[in-house]
């Protein structure tokens, strides 16, 4: 086998130089399309579709010469060379990459058996500037480009030519199939949910739910770290179908059809392990979703009233495509909005990053930020700790945000609930400037009573009344029932006690216990649309006076 001669022996003193280095990668025009489209380069086994290119001297690894590169049309013959492409990287962004892939560093090149983003690209070179134009008007749908990256390989005259004989002898490269595979599945869920999604408390629990469910199931992490209270909870059953939905997914190509009836088979199949409780109910849900895909039946309401992670899993069978997909908001299935999010995950997960639309990935400096950071997490990163949180803005607002290790993995926007924005509106106009809630979604204010005590007012919504009209609660709790305190507390007299305080005729508002709050409450209630400043202020204050004077006697 041919090698490069190696004048120092010292491997920490040979990665030294690639500091100093530029770092240059051959390929050709169709790999480049491929690299863009998936947003890093890949070893040529993960790379799908692969063409022949440098990668064949180190048995598909991705070889970076140092300042300067082989002789192309020599050292590759396999390449086209009307077609030929040189990828400079810049070192800084490729620093942990070196670290976690590199199997071979010798004087003149250094060869990563890993996925390198886009993001670390300094400069393509190709042969001219025809070249070039021709190259960036032959972009699918699916590829996102910056020209401004583009050179003439012609031009680039400081780029230096090196002898090379003949291949390297690099036996069992271990595939990183596993995380390319990933990251381009869990990518392209997130950008669907990002893109596709409507914005509300509900909908972006089951989101980040979704996505803590499919890190864990591929054994990228611990998600216990997750506040549990801080996203919902879903059935065994359905957390069993999501997962053996998310693998038969991982293992199933667009381009090479989709058949929801097959689909099913498998899902029974894996699930066929489950204890008899959750087998019998998935087998007949199963069933039920096989005459539907088969047109016995008629699709069903698909609400969010229901089984949100069963029905969604129905509607992306339905439409797995992505493009069909959107349209079913507006189409007869009219499904709910979470129904629509669990939906928009499996068809964003099954699409993948790769093949997802330009419009889904945004521009070329963000999506390929977002690739890194997909990387950062999932392949530079071994301990990982997640975390969702919301953050609030004053200006734009609030988001809710998973993080790994302090990266942004996914963020979506908590738009405020619009009758309680017109309540705010109405508050503010009162000079009451109440603060909103994004993560509980209400309202909540401070009262300065007499002799200057404090207390803290809620307002939020509940069920519509039967014509539709909505209709607010204002709240302020009064005597705390935290764990022992609520059996203490709640006895007999007490119950008669605040029953009796309720009938009085002065009263104007109600005692009751909060579960959520866990305390004795003082609450009113108010349709929303009939409301007046008048009645806004005097509820308020009323509301904050029983319950005062209640704590207080």
């Amino acid at each position: 086998m041919g090698h490069l001669d190696v004048t120092k022996n010292n491997q920490t003193a040979l990665f030294e130089q690639v500091e100093k280095s530029r770092l240059f990668f051959i390929t050709n025009q169709r790999n480049l399309m491929s690299f863009l489209g998936a947003g890093m380069v890949v070893p040529a086994k993960s790379q799908f579709r692969y063409k022949k290119d440098s990668r064949e001297l180190f048995n598909g690894a991705v070889p970076l010469w140092k300042a300067r590169i082989p002789n192309i049309s020599k050292t590759f013959p396999h390449i086209d060379q009307d077609r030929a492409v040189v990828i400079e990287f810049d070192f800084t962004h490729l620093e942990t990459f070196l670290e976690n892939g590199r199997i071979l560093d010798q004087e003149a090149v250094v060869v990563m058996n890993a996925p390198l983003p886009i993001s670390a690209i300094k400069s393509i070179y190709l042969k001219s500037q025809q070249a070039i134009d021709d190259f960036l008007l032959r972009l699918t749908d699916d590829v996102i480009a910056d020209p401004a990256l583009f050179e003439v390989l012609d031009d680039a005259s400081t780029i230096d030519t090196i002898n090379v004989e003949s291949d390297y002898e690099i036996k069992d490269l271990e595939d990183p199939l596993k995380v390319i595979n990933f990251v381009d599945r869990f990518g392209g869920a997130v950008m669907s949910l990002n893109l596709l999604s409507n914005s509300n408390s509900s909908q972006v629990d089951y989101a980040t739910l979704l996505l803590l469910v499919c890190v864990e199931h591929w054994g990228f992490g611990n998600t216990k770290s997750v506040d549990p209270e801080k996203i919902p909870s879903i059935p065994t059953d359905d957390r069993e179908i999501i997962k053996a939905l998310l693998d038969i997914l991982s293992n199933t190509y667009p381009e090479r059809g989709f058949d929801p009836d097959n689909v099913l088979t498998e899902i029974e199949k894996k699930l066929r392990p489950l204890r008899p409780e959750y087998r019998e109910g998935v087998s007949r849900w199963l069933d039920f979703c096989k005459k539907v895909v088969n047109s016995e039946k008629d699709v069903p309401e698909l609400n969010d009233k229901g089984d949100i992670i069963k029905r969604g899993v129905l509607l992306f069978l339905l439409r797995p495509d992505l493009e069909r997909l959107r349209s079913a908001p507006d189409s007869s299935i009219n499904p709910g909005s979470s129904v629509f999010l669990v939906a928009n995950f499996l068809s964003g997960f099954f699409t993948g990053m790769f093949r997802i639309g330009s419009e889904y990935k945004g521009s070329f400096s963000q999506y390929s930020q977002f690739c890194q950071s997909l990387l950062d997490s999932f392949w530079c990163i071994r301990n990982r700790h997640f975390e969702s949180v919301h953050e609030s803005d004053a200006i734009y607002g609030a988001s809710q945000i998973l993080k790994i290790n302090g990266i942004t993995l996914f963020s979506q926007k908590v738009e405020k609930n619009l009758s309680l924005a017109r309540v705010q509106s109405i508050a503010r106009s009162t000079r009451y400037d109440m603060q909103y809630d994004y993560k509980e979604h209400r309202l909540s204010y401070e009262m300065t009573l007499d002799k200057g005590r404090k207390r803290k007012v809620y307002i939020e919504l509940v069920k519509p009344l039967i014509g539709g009209s909505e209709v607010i609660r204002f709240i302020s709790p009064c005597q705390d029932l935290k764990g022992s305190k609520r059996k203490r507390v709640l006895t007999k007299n007490k119950v008669l006690d605040l029953l009796l305080r309720n009938s009085r005729d002065d009263m104007y508002c109600s005692f009751a216990v909060s579960d959520s709050m866990e305390a004795i409450v003082v609450e009113a209630t108010q349709i929303v649309r009939t409301m007046d400043d008048d009645e806004f202020e005097l509820l308020l204050n009323h509301v904050a006076t029983v319950a005062d004077e209640y704590e207080h006697e």
